[in-house]
């Protein structure tokens, strides 16, 4: 099924090019396949970016959470450097980074309301 679209858009395309090869310009549905390229690759290299330099990143955050600061500063913090909403889980609190969905986070021991312990985790 698939190939079958993929002949037709292929001839459909070929007809396309030689009617404007035949007109002498650029056809507009290949400006705009351009531009829906661009856009993709764009798209693509940002995902990638955020997910490649994730683990630098968020270890500097979390490096930057102080033991001694206390579970409402803690908001404050998380809002400031693009993070989650404190997330309790288990006892544990984790910053999830929102640009790679979660994956990358800072977990959290706290005791009486003040961070014990600060480490970065990974979501896999």
């Amino acid at each position: 099924m698939i190939s079958l679209l993929v002949i037709a858009i292929d001839k459909n395309s070929a007809a396309t090019q030689s009617r404007a090869n035949a007109q002498g310009g650029v056809h507009i549905s290949q400006i705009i396949n351009l531009i829906i390229s661009i856009v993709i690759l764009i798209a693509m290299g940002t995902c990638s970016y955020h997910f490649i330099s994730a683990e630098k990143r968020v270890r500097a955050l979390c490096d930057d959470i102080q033991v001694g600061t206390e579970h409402s500063d803690l908001f404050t913090f998380s809002k400031a450097h693009g993070l989650n909403k404190p997330h309790a889980k288990d006892g544990i609190i984790y910053l999830a980074e929102t640009k790679t969905f979660g994956r990358h986070a800072c977990e959290l021991t706290l005791k009486d309301g003040i961070v014990e312990y600060v480490r970065y985790h990974f979501a896999d």
